[in-house]
């Protein structure tokens, strides 16, 4: 699992208030690099709160031929058939995860969804939500292996206290958005235990800044020990991160 998200300095993650020039907080070299991340991974995985907000379509663009498994965590079917992910999803594999156990779900909801194209799966719930684990487990033996966590922010808190990311990847944008911006990555993982990222690697997208490293449990997956690696302030990024050539790619969308 790969963890993605764009950030300001002060660790928020969007505009309060979206309006012209305020849409997005990454850069579009950041954004195009995102897209070439999305080429190499087998899925991508969000939170219905994503989906509710901003209608994404979580496919890489241009494609060149990859389809990555469109994943989203809808505990009680939240989504909206009238969404980009369901009006798209007999062109785009999608899989929509909800609980097994859920008091909400219902039958013909799940129904109208599969008649959209896209795929319903049931797993078991942890303190009211889909238990990321099953859902690890469900997808490995499917041969789902490389998922990029694209948020929201709960998920990634989820995700990095389940011990389940392998990686991360932040685009940090030089501004400060302070009380015009909106979901503060630090609050979410306020609760998560401190985590030294190994073989981090940065690279320079315009003025963003790319920052990627490996989680202990990716590290580790790969034979690397404790053995630290120097920041390289001039570094490509190794491992899964986008280095695809950036100047044929369209601006980034969700």
């Amino acid at each position: 699992m790969t963890l993605k998200w764009a950030q300001t300095i002060d660790g928020k993650t969007a505009w309060a208030e979206e309006k012209e020039g305020r849409r997005w907080i990454s850069n579009e070299l950041s954004r195009k690099d995102a897209h070439c991340l999305r080429r190499q991974v087998q899925g991508i995985l969000v939170g219905i709160d994503t989906v509710l907000a901003d209608d994404p379509m979580l496919t890489p663009r241009p494609p060149k031929g990859r389809k990555p498994l469109r994943i989203v965590l809808d505990t009680n079917l939240r989504i909206p058939l009238t969404c980009r992910l369901m009006r798209t999803a007999k062109n785009h594999p999608t899989m929509v995860v909800t609980g097994e156990q859920s008091p909400e779900i219902s039958r013909e909801k799940a129904e109208r969804i599969r008649a959209k194209g896209a795929e319903v799966i049931g797993v078991s719930l942890v303190d009211g939500r889909c238990d990321l684990a099953h859902l690890s487990g469900v997808l490995g033996e499917r041969q789902i292996k490389h998922v990029l966590v694209e948020g929201g922010a709960k998920v990634i808190a989820a995700m990095l206290a389940g011990n389940l990311a392998d990686e991360i990847c932040v685009y940090i944008a030089p501004g400060i958005l302070g009380r015009d911006g909106a979901g503060c990555i630090s609050e979410s993982l306020a609760g998560v235990a401190a985590t030294e990222l190994k073989e981090v690697e940065t690279a320079a997208f315009g003025t963003d800044i790319r920052i990627t490293g490996l989680t202990q449990r990716g590290a580790a997956a790969i034979g690397i020990g404790d053995t630290e690696k120097s920041f390289d302030a001039g570094g490509d990024v190794g491992g899964s991160a986008g280095n695809e050539e950036l100047s044929q790619e369209p601006e980034g969308e969700s």
